[in-house]
This record gives structure tokens, sequence and C-alpha cells, in this order.
């Protein structure tokens, strides 16, 4: 337990740095290609962690998502608020979509991984021995 503690603790930190430097940049960040870049970097690291890699690789992958996955939040509500704006629609609904399509991903990511592991993806089942092994 204290072993992923600090994982997602490291994770944190490294979140809070990328979102201050993103703060930091401000409008000389292109935004929307950091929104294309940052979730396919993401999914790469996502993809890499599928390979049977050892606990402390998975460890530092998992650190190094967590973090790059931080500013994409921080950039994308800004987006969603100046386009709200720009088609003249409320702020708070273009939130509730994009939060909408943030939860069904998250709702439908573990159901497939489950799916994939009682089928016997030999991956997938490698990620839950990790998972184990660190609780």
């Amino acid at each position: 337990s204290a072993t992923i503690g600090w994982i997602f603790t490291a994770g944190s930190v490294l979140s809070v740095i990328a979102i201050l430097i993103v703060a930091r940049l401000g409008s000389r960040l292109n935004h929307l290609l950091a929104l294309v870049v940052l979730p396919a970097v993401c999914g790469g690291g996502l993809a890499v962690m599928l390979l049977p890699l050892g606990v402390p690789a998975y460890a530092v992958m998992l650190v190094l998502l967590i973090g790059l996955a931080a500013p994409i939040f921080a950039i994308a509500y800004p987006i969603c608020a100046t386009g709200a704006r720009a088609v003249k629609i409320g702020e708070g609904g273009a939130f509730g979509m994009l939060n909408a399509v943030w939860a069904v991903g998250s709702l439908i990511a573990p159901v497939i991984a489950g799916v994939m592991l009682q089928r016997g993806a030999p991956d997938v089942a490698a990620i839950e021995a990790t998972a184990k092994y660190l609780r």
C-alpha cells in the first residue's frame, strides 16, 4: 500500500510541475497542438505498459503518464470555455459535455480490460499481476 501511495505521490508532484510549466508558457504554447500530442504520447505510454516490463518500469511509466496527463485537463477546460463562448452556449453545458465524454472513457476502459483478462489476454493478466504485487 505504501509503495502505491508513493507512486501516486510522485505522479502528483510531476503533475503539479507539468501544470506550472503549462501555465508559465501561457499563450506561447500551442494549446490545440498540445491537446493532440499529449494524449497521443499518453496512449503510446499506455501501449508500452502492455509489455512485460517488470514492476519498477511499470511504476516509472505510471508516474510519467500521470504527469503527462495532467496538463491535458489544464488546457482542455479553457479551450472548452472559449469554444462555448464562440458558439454562444453556456460554459457549464460545454463542461458537462466534455466531462461526459471523459466519463464514458473512464467507464468503458476497465470493462474492456476486464473482458480482455477473462478471455486470457496475457498482457492484461501481467498488468493485473503487477497491480496485485503492488497492493
